[in-house]
């Protein structure tokens, strides 16, 4: 048995006056079609149908994130998880608007809002979706759009940062040293002390510049934790036996790889990752990559490429004669190839090689450049 519950006081005592239905406790007045929609049964717990409004709310939300309506988007998604706290979608996308129109201040701490909600938004997306198709088409969603905020406030960092230190003239740390020498030397004669002064000037804007790069690296050290964590929480909740599960864990720990590389290059000495981590996420990469090869006929091969000093920083080659690719130092490339024989060539100047190879379910390749060689092994 099932009573009409009042939406204002809970009251189940309503009357029908006039074409209308009536509280008579509060005096709410209800339509007919409104009326349809409040119940409660005979424990005396309300329930509200919302599911109209919400399948409306959801259509509005969706249009305006594609017609690029922050504003918009966002106000329908804050009212979608009124009625439903466990949409996984309300709860992402929130976070995603809410971290869009920021300030360059304010990357760092966006960087955290988001990898932050991903254990929350995984659970959701695991608990309520049941369907694995559709859980896999959501998860593939959710990695692609956290890998473009976490390029796009990458992007942003790094040329802000470089801004700055161009306007300031600012250079490395390394001109802590040399002006450091120039104050001790220019010291040791007092009719020197022009020449101290400007020594000075120098080591303060080597020091601005260190903190700088510190500061920059810091905020792209949680720009690449957002791919870090999405990969991790796909490892942690969802069966990386299955090769589309692991195919997106891999495919997020190599663009946080992608970000270090990049970001050392770019800064030499400065490193987002420590060692042990950047080991840990290519120790997982080659675990699980051997789980893509869904066809018997294909193998896994993954290119491995590093450099001692004086070598070139980037790595151009070929398979099979195929057209030209592009490696930077400490990056990994996947490919995948029939099984059976196969060529790598190296195409930089002076480090031309060829290497013939077994290509088996999973294979890994390791090319080191050297000043005016490179070595290619299995």
């Amino acid at each position: 048995m099932k009573k009409f519950a009042c939406e204002m006081c809970n009251s189940t005592d309503l009357v029908k006056k006039e074409g209308l239905f009536v509280c008579e406790s509060c005096g709410m007045k209800y339509t007919h079609d409104e009326i349809r929609k409040l119940y409660v049964e005979v424990t005396g717990s309300v329930k509200l149908d919302h599911s109209d409004e919400v399948v409306n709310l959801y259509k509005a939300a969706r249009n305006a994130r594609q017609a690029e309506d922050t504003e918009t988007a966002l106000k329908n998604y804050e009212a979608i998880i009124k009625h439903n706290p466990d949409s996984w979608e309300a709860m992402f996308y929130i976070t995603i608007l809410r971290n869009t129109s920021i300030t360059y201040e304010e990357i760092e701490k966006a960087a955290i809002n988001i990898y932050n909600c991903l254990p929350k938004v995984f659970d959701l997306i695991k608990s309520t979706v049941k369907n694995m198709n559709e859980q896999k088409a959501i998860i593939e969603i959710v990695t692609e759009e956290c890998y473009e905020m976490a390029s796009w406030y990458f992007t942003e960092s790094e040329n802000y940062y470089k801004s700055l230190a161009k306007s300031n003239g600012l250079r490395t740390a390394g001109n802590l040293l040399s002006s450091a020498s120039l104050i001790g030397s220019a010291f040791d004669n007092v009719s020197n002390y022009g020449k101290a002064t400007g020594a000075i000037d120098g080591a303060s804007g080597a020091l601005s510049a260190a903190n700088l790069t510190v500061e920059n690296t810091n905020r792209c050290m949680h720009i690449t934790n957002i791919m870090v964590v999405c990969g991790n929480q796909i490892e942690q909740k969802f069966d990386m036996k299955d090769s589309k599960y692991s195919e997106y864990a891999v495919w997020c720990w190599m663009k946080a790889i992608d970000f270090q590389q990049e970001h050392k290059l770019a800064h030499r000495t400065q490193s987002i990752m420590t060692e042990d981590a950047l080991k840990s996420l290519t120790g997982k990469i080659e675990k699980y990559s051997q789980n893509h090869n869904q066809n018997d006929s294909l193998g896994l091969l993954m290119i491995k490429f590093d450099a001692n000093a004086g070598a070139a920083t980037e790595l151009w080659y070929s398979l099979d004669g195929g057209e030209k690719q592009k490696l930077t130092v400490g990056g990994m490339a996947q490919h995948r190839l029939p099984l059976g024989e196969h060529t790598i060539k190296t195409l930089n100047p002076l480090r031309k090689k060829s290497y013939t190879f077994e290509l088996k379910s999973a294979t890994t390749i390791n090319i080191l450049a050297k000043a005016f060689s490179m070595k290619i092994s299995q």
